[in-house]
């Protein structure tokens, strides 16, 4: 009878973690008699109770636990220790400081990994040079969690360190490592994460070109421009979002005479973000590019740069055969703000493309012409519901009852 009582209550021990979290959900706090019975639990002669209590006490954030917790991080179940280190991540109570430092020297890696990630939410100093020492575990897992937590640190006597991961072997390491480096941005990085620009996982180059943006270093300029060139969609982004941080217009103009026409358009893209002056020519002779991506993201990028010697080109590019390229003409005259567009607009009205014709209504509603006022009552008939939207909002704003 004993042992199936025991049974029984070991069986209750393990459920009643999955309560705690239903309970928690519906902001019912944990009784503090069960507190106390787990943290009495952790001193029980049975592994298994002992692994029941220190899972039930995970995410229950009680301060009384922390010091029991503490204790059995010496425990001899693997089991025990590992939920311990488990429960101290959530409780991030700065007394754990040092029993987790010595934590990192546990036989078990997930023992070591779980002490690493709590070192890394306590934010105390002290546990930098413990941390630096675990990215040499020989366990993987380990190094990214120590090079996760270093991250969270802040201390620039990681950089170095964690410049050496960005050559580690496991993939998720040189990933975490150049995300820490983005953090920390420090200039002693630049070579490196250059050469990480180069690395086998794209997650690593998209991060290392995210992280040289953020260093504005002029000699990062080359090396974000070859990865515009690169074959993974984050990798170009970063690496154009890079080029937009440190204001590299004059490589960017540059580069609107690459031969890859997707470099071309990244670079155009790029251009309209910076409200540079010196780009609207460029720009404009793009608009003539024979590639209609380049010609699309030009026509938005002149639209934003808001230089009314844009206003005759896109007038032209609304002839454009590419009916994505005369939306993006379309739209970028509303926002130029010039009269010379209104009758332009009032024929794309009737353009083929549904998105021509909304973006001419809306375009309309913004220059406040009333020549505009009779075709966009008739435009109130188009076959398109959203174009019927955007003329009669036009109307609107023109001040006509649609």
């Amino acid at each position: 009878m004993y042992l199936l009582e025991r049974f029984y209550l070991m069986i209750m021990r393990i459920t009643w973690p999955i309560l705690i979290m239903l309970l928690s959900v519906f902001a019912i706090p944990a009784v503090a008699d069960d507190v106390d019975s787990w943290i009495q639990d952790l001193k029980d002669s049975s592994p298994s109770v002992r692994e029941a209590a220190a899972s039930a006490l995970i995410g229950l954030n009680d301060t009384r636990a922390v010091e029991p917790l503490i204790r059995v991080l010496k425990d001899e179940d693997v089991k025990v220790r590992y939920l311990a280190t488990k429960s101290l991540v959530r409780l991030n109570n700065t007394s754990a400081t040092e029993p987790l430092i010595q934590a990192l020297y546990d036989e078990d890696p997930e023992v070591r990994a779980n002490a690493a990630e709590a070192l890394g939410k306590l934010n105390n100093p002290s546990a930098v040079k413990p941390l630096i020492q675990e990215l040499k575990d020989k366990n993987a897992g380990v190094r990214y969690a120590a090079t996760k937590a270093l991250s969270k640190l802040n201390d620039s006597g990681a950089v170095a360190p964690l410049i050496q991961e960005l050559k580690d072997k496991n993939a998720g390491v040189r990933y975490a490592a150049a995300e820490a480096l983005v953090r920390l941005n420090d200039t002693k990085a630049v070579r490196p994460l250059i050469r990480a620009l180069e690395d086998e996982d794209p997650g690593v180059r998209a991060l290392a070109a995210e992280a040289l943006g953020n260093l504005k270093d002029s000699s990062v300029v080359k090396p974000l421009i070859l990865a515009l060139k690169d074959e993974d969609a984050r990798v170009r982004y970063a690496a154009t979002k890079s080029l937009v941080d440190i204001n590299a217009v004059r490589p960017l103009i540059q580069t609107l005479g690459y031969v890859y026409p997707e470099v071309r358009a990244l670079a155009a893209e790029a251009l309209g973000k910076l409200n540079n002056s010196s780009a609207v020519t460029p720009l404009i002779q793009a608009l003539n590019d024979k590639d209609p991506r380049v010609r699309y993201v030009s026509a938005f990028a002149l639209g934003k740069l808001n230089n009314k010697r844009a206003v005759g080109p896109l007038i032209q590019v609304l002839e454009d055969e590419d009916s994505e390229v005369r939306a993006n003409a379309t739209e970028a005259l509303g926002k130029l703000n010039d009269t010379r567009a209104v009758v332009p607009l009032i024929q794309a009205l009737k353009d083929e493309d549904s998105s021509v014709r909304g973006n001419a209504a809306w375009s309309l509603g913004q220059l406040g012409d009333t020549r505009a006022i009779g075709p966009l009552k008739s435009a109130l008939n188009d076959e398109d519901e959203n174009v019927r939207r955007d003329a009669e909002e036009a109307l609107i704003k023109l001040g006509q009852t649609a």
